[in-house]
């Protein structure tokens, strides 16, 4: 069975910043990792698509994938290490858990080098809110 995981990796970025974070994905492994190149796709900030910053988003199939391992968790915080950023969030679609992660990130300070982990969280589901109505 194929388990679904996506999520985004944003923040407020400078253009350097931005190419900074497209030449650390474009250095990502083709294969043999779990986290590959190809499944990144980076929005650059503009009012119409991405307003506050950049966007970086992701997804994946992976094979009997129930829960984030450590060695995925690894890999994935390694890679936030070494891009600008400032929130990130994964959801595992067989678990119905949800990740996320805060860095740094000031906007008082432009950031010299890349954002740490500030925080992490994982809840037990991503999916049980409160239904609104349509059209409110």
């Amino acid at each position: 069975m194929s388990v679904s995981v996506y999520g985004f990796i944003s923040g407020i970025t400078t253009e350097s910043q931005d190419a900074h974070n497209i030449w650390r994905l474009q250095a990502l492994p083709a294969t043999g990792a779990y986290l590959i190149k190809s499944l990144f796709s980076h929005v650059p900030q503009s009012r119409s698509h991405s307003y506050y910053g950049s966007h970086i988003h992701f997804s994946a199939g992976y094979k009997e994938f129930y829960c984030v391992d450590n060695e995925w968790l690894e890999e994935f915080e390694t890679l936030l290490s070494n891009l600008y950023w400032n929130e990130a969030e994964i959801i595992v679609t067989w678990s119905r858990e949800r990740y996320t992660w805060c860095s740094n990130y000031s906007n008082e300070v432009a950031p010299s080098e890349p954002n740490a982990i500030r925080e992490r969280a994982r809840y037990e589901s991503a999916w049980e809110l409160k239904q609104i109505p349509w059209n409110s």
